[in-house]
């Protein structure tokens, strides 16, 4: 059984990513990290679609399940999407929900890569997916987690979306807000100066218009 160790700011768990033994001529996820990482692309390309970021891996544990190569425990899938029950949740119900790629020139490693079309038959599933896991596990709350590139916790190389069911004081994932007040400065945190998020709501308003004419 291969382990992953996932961090965040307040708690750790372990991700099983594949509970069963693996065929000969599957990949190791726990190895998949380091060869995306290696992977990082150095230069862009005027295709519409050339990845920024890292270069797709069709071994990686989300596309072999697409595939049939590895099982799941699904719970949707269309000509766009497949969700399927988390092998180590969180939470009673956490569930993921992945984007279909189905030839290499569209395919994605990261959130950055995929074009708005897909992002559109991708998320569009996600409200109803996430009311049907609130409606079995009767959860107080949801949160929904997407995770890109190494630094922000990703750890398979295929996007995905984790929708998990939550209740009050369950101490799982919780971002720490940036409020002036005593459990703030205790937190080492501060609030936003004013100049700072005029410069930065300007840089990324000017990225954006700037994506109209070329990809990001």
């Amino acid at each position: 059984r291969t382990r992953m160790h996932v961090r965040t700011s307040v708690i750790s768990f372990k991700v099983h990513l594949y509970p069963y033994p693996y065929p000969s001529d599957a990949i190791d996820p726990g190895r998949l990290a380091q060869r995306h990482l290696n992977n990082v692309m150095t230069s862009s390309s005027s295709a519409p679609h050339a990845s920024r970021y890292l270069a797709y891996d069709p071994s990686n544990v989300f596309a072999c399940i697409i595939r049939g190569d590895l099982p799941c425990y699904k719970v949707l899938e269309t000509a766009h999407c497949l969700a399927f029950l988390d092998i180590n949740p969180v939470a009673h119900g956490h569930t993921l929900l992945i984007p279909k790629f189905h030839n290499a020139s569209e395919s994605a490693a990261v959130i950055m890569d995929i074009t708005d079309e897909q992002c559109m038959l991708w998320m569009k599933e996600l409200p109803r997916v996430a009311r049907a896991v609130q409606k079995v596990t009767k959860a107080e709350g949801i949160t929904i987690l997407q995770n890109n590139l190494a630094a922000g916790g990703q750890e398979v190389f295929h996007p995905h979306v984790h929708i998990i069911p939550r209740f009050a004081n369950d101490k799982l994932i919780r971002i720490q807000r940036n409020h002036k007040n005593a459990d703030a400065a205790a937190a080492g945190t501060k609030q936003l100066a004013p100049e700072d998020g005029v410069n930065t709501a300007a840089l990324i308003a000017d990225a954006l218009k700037a994506s109209d004419e070329s990809h990001l």
